[in-house]
């Protein structure tokens, strides 16, 4: 009894700070990449500013790794973790994929980006800034029709000052290359 007693006290104070973001934005009719009408963490995705007012924590969302498109009915996984120190805020991302850039990718037949690798930083002088460098490579030689190569990058830089918030992405790199044999 005391050991059944136990789990359930620890189950129910581990769940406290459980949130299933990419969930709860979707259930109530907003994009899984972050809501402009709903403060969550899941907004740093759009604008790396917010991450000055979402600092200091992990997020993991479960899901596959194979669907190009990352919606309610096949979610993606992901997660990162987000650190301040000092002013400034640092964060690594894996996961953050494009559902427009494997849309594109999709029309042409290429192989869909897997495995970003997406870095944060923000800060606050005055004007919450905050900037990301999405990166995603993958190389397969062992395929039967050809190698196939595929390269992703992209930032986005953000910023908020009062109730002005602004944020510009910028597609550096999306190539993907099937090379017969």
């Amino acid at each position: 009894m005391k050991k059944q007693l136990a789990t359930i006290l620890g189950v129910a104070l581990l769940s406290t700070g459980a949130l299933a973001s990419k969930a709860r934005l979707e259930a109530l009719g907003q994009d899984s990449y972050g809501s402009f009408f709903l403060d969550d963490a899941r907004n740093v995705t759009l604008n790396p500013a917010m991450l000055n007012f979402h600092k200091d924590f992990v997020t993991m969302e479960w899901g596959q790794t194979t669907h190009r498109t990352d919606d309610a009915t096949t979610p993606r996984a992901e997660g990162g973790m987000f650190k301040a120190a000092g002013n400034m805020v640092y964060g690594l991302y894996l996961g953050d994929e494009s559902n427009t850039g494997n849309g594109l990718r999709a029309l042409t037949g290429s192989v869909h980006e897997s495995n970003n690798t997406t870095l944060y930083v923000a800060g606050d002088a005055g004007v919450q800034w905050g900037v990301k460098l999405t990166y995603h490579d993958y190389k397969d030689e062992q395929n039967a029709g050809g190698d196939i190569t595929s390269s992703a990058a992209r930032t986005t830089i953000g910023m908020i000052s009062g109730d002005i918030e602004a944020f510009l992405q910028i597609g550096l790199l999306n190539k993907a290359e099937n090379k017969a044999t």
